[in-house]
């Protein structure tokens, strides 16, 4: 293998990094509840003051509010947003800033993992991204299930995050990816290929990043 890239890796990046931003947020003002998945939630139990007029804020309110309140019951979980959003923000990559945080509070990654890939499978339209890169917008047209099974499991988030690191790797992308399948779990190797292979066959061109012998 060459310097080939990954298919896709820094568009994933950027998608990524916009649900980081849309879910680390103050503290909402939704009522915190018990049992939240046993229980149907009231339409507007998620919406904090002034989100109404954000549609990307909205969104994710309205389409991840079960998830939202179960970060909001958890310290681990609202400790590890605040880490997300400072390591963003300070000019990280969305998937440095994963691995990292998720190294020091694992606790609140297993929370975190669900509500981003919740955000990231209903909201990237909302938040602009499906219109400005025609690579994520395949995803949400032909990959979204698969990249919301493997993002939604802390154990393939971590792989996704990692493969997505090796993005800079050059000629050693190849070798850095084999070290993050190999930490990985069988599950989540499983999940990961199924996601990988459909951007490969639906999203080459899109991406137009597929890695390739030379």
């Amino acid at each position: 293998m060459g310097a080939a890239r990954h298919l896709g890796l820094a568009a994933r990046a950027a998608a990524v990094a916009v649900a980081i931003l849309a879910i680390a947020l103050p503290a909402m003002s939704c009522t915190s509840l018990l049992g939240v998945s046993e229980i149907e939630l009231p339409a507007d139990a998620c919406i904090a003051d002034g989100d109404s007029n954000d549609p990307c804020y909205l969104c994710e309110d309205q389409a991840c509010c079960a998830q939202e309140l179960a970060c909001q019951e958890s310290s681990d979980c609202q400790t590890y947003k605040a880490s997300l959003k400072a390591c963003v923000n300070e000019g990280n990559s969305s998937s440095q800033c994963t691995l990292q945080a998720a190294a020091q509070n694992s606790a609140g990654h297993a929370l975190t993992a669900p509500l981003l890939a919740c955000v990231e499978y209903h909201c990237l339209a909302s938040c602009g991204q499906t219109q400005n890169d025609p690579c994520v917008a395949c995803w949400a047209a032909s990959c979204a299930d698969l990249i919301y099974a493997c993002d939604s499991n802390p154990d393939c988030d971590i792989l996704d995050n990692c493969n997505q690191s090796c993005a800079n790797a050059g000629s050693n992308i190849f070798s850095c990816m084999k070290i993050c399948t190999n930490n990985a779990s069988p599950t989540a190797q499983q999940l990961y290929q199924a996601l990988y292979t459909c951007e490969t066959k639906y999203c080459a061109t899109a991406c137009a990043t597929l890695a390739s012998d030379d």
